[in-house]
């Protein structure tokens, strides 16, 4: 073009419009390798976040299974506390009722076979009296009959009480020993009943305390 203006075979407006043309062009060939140098660092940038990625994945599933690995341990630690934990409620004792222990039969540490006894335990709100009362006192003694009792132990003081119940065999029917009577020899002896007494009061008692009874009979 520029020789076809020398030699005047185009006019100027021409050759200035094909000049701008090509000027204009060129901008856009610069702005284009600018673009393409920019989404090649941008593919790099890509190229090297995938890799990272890539990385990242297999870490993460690694640290998928540590966790699976520890949720596994986790429960079976905490079965194991469990275990422990019902073993430990194995030894515990509890009793059927508020009282005092009277007794220790077994001293820790010891293991101790099932359906021994551990302790005696005695309640004192719910104390009585037995007393073994002859046949031939039996007359007039019966079920509710008004009791006055006197503990050795305890002076200037009587409890109060009722007869509870009297037993249906003397103390001698079921004893270990009974008496040999097959050769035909017999020896009348007094037999003796226990007879049980529910007491008003149990103040400062304590089980196994000794006392003297007198019981009131129906038609005294």
């Amino acid at each position: 073009y520029e020789n076809m203006l020398k030699n005047r075979l185009i006019s100027k407006s021409s050759y200035e419009s094909v000049h701008t043309q090509k000027i204009s062009l060129m901008d856009k060939i610069s702005a284009l390798k600018m673009k393409k140098e920019v989404q090649y660092s941008n593919l790099k940038k890509a190229k090297k976040a995938y890799k990272l990625s890539v990385v990242t994945q297999k870490e993460i599933l690694e640290i998928d299974k540590e966790i699976d690995a520890l949720k596994a341990s986790y429960k079976a630690l905490k079965e194991g506390l469990k275990g422990l934990e019902n073993k430990i409620s194995y030894t515990h004792l509890y009793a059927p009722f508020d009282g005092i222990i009277a007794k220790r039969f077994i001293v820790a540490p010891r293991v101790v076979k099932k359906g021994s006894p551990i302790y005696a335990i005695a309640d004192p709100k719910k104390l009585y009296c037995e007393v073994l009362l002859s046949e031939k006192k039996m007359h007039g003694v019966k079920k509710g009959n008004h009791v006055k009792i006197t503990v050795d132990a305890i002076e200037d003081r009587d409890y109060e009480g009722e007869v509870e119940s009297i037993a249906p065999t003397s103390a001698s029917t079921f004893s270990l020993v009974p008496r040999d009577i097959a050769s035909g020899e017999f020896t009348k002896l007094d037999q003796r009943f226990v007879v049980r007494i529910k007491l008003e009061d149990t103040t400062s008692l304590r089980a196994g305390m000794g006392a003297t009874v007198a019981i009131a009979r129906e038609n005294e």
